[in-house]
């Protein structure tokens, strides 16, 4: 009983230190300090910022529509 627990804490522990790790790595090469250019990185030249362009996410049509 006490053997699953003392795994469960060192994965635990590990796990925690390998975020800690990443996380400082990221925040010394200066990946956190400009958020908001980092947001608008995604969005291509021809794309509206703020606006849905992939057909996947525009309103489905409604259901009494489809039936006609």
């Amino acid at each position: 009983m006490l053997l699953p627990s003392f795994v469960i804490l060192v994965v635990m522990l590990t796990l925690s230190f390998v975020t800690l790790l990443a996380f400082s790595k990221t925040a010394s090469s200066g990946q956190f300090e400009n958020p908001q250019e980092a947001a608008r990185s995604i969005f291509d030249a021809d794309e509206p910022i703020g606006k849905p362009t992939d057909p996947l996410l525009q309103n489905p049509p409604d259901e009494a529509d489809s039936k006609i």
